[in-house]
């Protein structure tokens, strides 16, 4: 039995180590070679794996009968290398940012709340070690993310190409979102509604200060921020 920090649904909750590292890149190609839309998801390759294992963060396994069927990376990245850089509606502390990487969840895992229950348990341990902000990317094409990510207290900050390899010379068109654990954002009364693939028109807003809040059917809420109130 594997030192598992959480059980639920028969799926044992592992913190990960260096030793995992050859059946995490063999689960990434499998569960990969299936998704329909590649530009849906920005892979965790070798490089980053060890990034994270040198002290960079947490990556969390879920097991279902001794064999990898999900994981969740959290790394800690310096400021100026992180999401935040450039970011206008909200004014992020130049401190290490946790940075929500990639989350991959097996066919036979689905349905069993999986992306939910590795964010609050990384979290937590995370927000133990006192850090504080939190940013995360999600393809506009994956409503469920979206809605998944607003739910759990994230807001749009930013809409960027990221990810640029080889393959995609542009990079990949992602939504920004960021959370921090102890201050929370004031809203104004100003809100308005943009659909989901209007990107001109989200940049456009994000630029006079208002954040993404909430996911209606194809539209986006944002609302104007007055101020940052720290708790």
């Amino acid at each position: 039995m594997k030192n598992a920090v959480y059980r639920e649904n028969g799926l044992e909750y592992v913190f990960l180590d260096e030793s995992y590292l050859e059946e995490l890149l063999d689960f990434t190609d499998d569960v990969c070679s299936r998704i329909e839309d590649v530009k849906t998801f920005a892979r965790d390759t070798r490089e980053d794996f060890m990034y994270v294992f040198s002290g960079n963060g947490k990556i969390l396994g879920v097991f279902l009968d001794d064999k990898l069927v999900a994981y969740r990376n959290m790394g800690i990245i310096p400021y100026e290398e992180s999401l935040a850089v450039g970011i206008k509606p909200v004014e992020i502390p130049r401190e290490k940012i946790v940075q929500h990487d990639a989350v991959l969840v097996h066919e036979v895992a689905r349905g069993k709340n999986i992306q939910n229950i590795t964010r609050k348990i990384l979290e937590k341990s995370l927000e133990n070690e006192g850090y504080n902000y939190y940013m995360s990317t999600v393809a506009p094409s994956n409503i469920y993310s979206l809605r998944n990510t607003i739910n759990n207290g994230f807001v749009i900050v930013g809409l960027e190409n990221k990810y640029a390899d080889e393959e995609n010379v542009d990079g990949l068109i992602r939504f920004i979102f960021y959370k921090s654990k102890h201050e929370k954002l004031e809203y104004s009364k100003e809100e308005v509604f943009i659909p989901i693939h209007n990107y001109e028109e989200i940049r456009n807003i994000l630029s006079q200060g208002y954040v993404g809040t909430e996911l209606e059917d194809d539209r986006i809420k944002f609302v104007k921020l007055n101020k940052k109130v720290t708790k």
